[in-house]
């Protein structure tokens, strides 16, 4: 088996002839980018603010190359690269100021206040 266009440089893997025991890493090759999700597009909203989703991996509607183990990987790194950013806060305090009961609750943490 190898990887159909348009991913390039795929080596065929043959399948491990070891059990891996729990909490014991298999040492075989795994060409991630290789693995093709071929499922649903994976994406994650906070119920608490369905207006905002973040893909995770795009299902198979996407093109091969968007849809590799590599993306998964990067695309979890970039949201998390994100959640330490300055937009991130940033927005995260306009969504605290437009809830009441977030915004309540800000007050009372950042003045002692009783808003």
């Amino acid at each position: 088996m190898s990887c159909p266009d348009p991913i390039k440089n795929c080596k065929e893997v043959a399948p491990p002839t070891v059990t891996c025991v729990d909490g014991e890493a298999c040492e075989f090759p795994i060409y991630a980018e290789c693995v093709v999700y071929s499922g649903e597009d994976i994406k994650c909203t906070a119920p608490d603010f369905p207006g905002v989703t973040h893909t995770v991996l795009n299902g198979a509607g996407s093109p091969l190359n968007q849809r590799t183990l590599v993306n998964a990987l990067q695309n979890i790194n970039t949201q998390l690269c994100y959640i330490q950013s300055k937009e991130f806060i940033k927005q995260q305090l306009i969504l605290i100021k437009e809830d009441s009961a977030l915004s309540e609750q800000f007050c009372i943490i950042k003045c002692g206040c009783d808003c």
